[in-house]
């Protein structure tokens, strides 16, 4: 198979978009937990998600949860995150991280709640990134005559 430049830079620019939307929801989870505060809370009930178009769809909800912020004041607001709606983790406690400056900013202490999306992206660009280097020809990884 013919190695070609030109598709080889493609896919290594195309791998670039990915990569910065990860890097970006990588460095925004890092900056809430750097401000967070965490506290135990309960999952009280499940909320249906309104999708893109303002309708609301019966396979994504979003889990309410119960806690107490610094003042000692019991705060309810959805978590940041989208799961089944499971009536078996009802009331279950949970380890809640969320913004002292403004409580409706909730996270659950799980991989999803805080590194799900940061993946999502991630995956996607290193594969693109790895079939771009794989299309590089060889002169061009450093291997050039001189």
């Amino acid at each position: 198979m013919r190695k070609s430049l030109p598709i080889a830079v493609i896919f290594l620019l195309l791998g670039m978009i990915p990569a910065w939307v990860a890097l970006s929801y990588g460095l925004e989870a890092r900056a809430f937990l750097s401000r967070a505060v965490a506290t135990s809370g309960e999952i009280t009930r499940y909320q249906w998600f309104a999708g893109a178009a303002g309708r609301d769809t019966d396979k994504a909800f979003t889990p309410i949860l119960r806690f107490r912020d610094q003042s000692g004041a019991v705060v309810e607001a959805p978590a940041n995150l989208l799961m089944a709606n499971d009536a078996e983790k009802l009331g279950d406690e949970v380890t809640v991280f969320f913004d002292p400056a403004d409580t409706s900013q909730v996270r659950i202490d799980s991989f999803l709640s805080l590194y799900a999306a940061t993946t999502v992206f991630a995956v996607p660009s290193l594969v693109l990134i790895l079939f771009g280097l794989y299309r590089l020809p060889v002169g061009a990884r450093g291997r050039g005559g001189g």
